[in-house]
């Protein structure tokens, strides 16, 4: 925690930067100052294992593909942005990171869309309305419009369906 503060000017209380959080492992000195042991070697492994998951996080949209590419591309897989983007929502839910889940959460519904599976377009809208309301009032409104009927309102409903019963 003291490094975050010093190498990036915040404090980080998630349980991987404070680890020892709820340890009372630490002792203090007759000055009060905390006299932490050194990082046992499972708390450092966890310690590499979230930052490799954050930083996985960190550069995930410029690593992975997104919907909009995705879905004109017809040679990938119909199920690659749901597959990769749920990836990242265990990793959001791993790391604790619940602000970054709108994202990938909107991607996987429009992909639903692109696909022309309803239930699971509205399932996933209806996630991105509720975690959108304050955060993001214009894209609660635009999935609130589109989830009343998302066949007639969202532009491109099913066009990677319609695309690939042509061929």
């Amino acid at each position: 925690m003291e490094l975050m503060h010093k190498n990036y000017r915040f404090s980080c209380d998630c349980p991987y930067c404070d680890i020892r959080q709820s340890s009372s492992s630490t002792s203090s000195d007759s000055t009060g100052a905390i006299d932490d042991p050194p990082l046992t070697e499972g708390e450092l492994r966890r310690i590499a294992e979230s930052d490799a998951r954050r930083e996985m996080l960190a550069s995930w949209i410029f690593t992975h593909l997104g919907y909009k590419k995705w879905s004109t591309d017809l040679c990938r897989e119909d199920d690659l942005i749901i597959r990769e983007h749920q990836e990242a929502l265990a990793l959001v839910e791993l790391e604790g990171v619940q602000s970054l889940q709108n994202l990938f959460i909107e991607e996987i519904a429009m992909a639903y869309a692109t696909l022309g599976d309803v239930d699971e377009f509205r399932r996933w809208g209806q996630k991105l309305v509720q975690l959108s309301r304050v955060e993001d009032r214009a894209t609660a409104r635009k999935f609130e419009n589109w989830l009343e009927d998302p066949q007639k309102k969202v532009k491109k409903w099913a066009w990677r369906k319609m695309q690939k019963e042509r061929e």
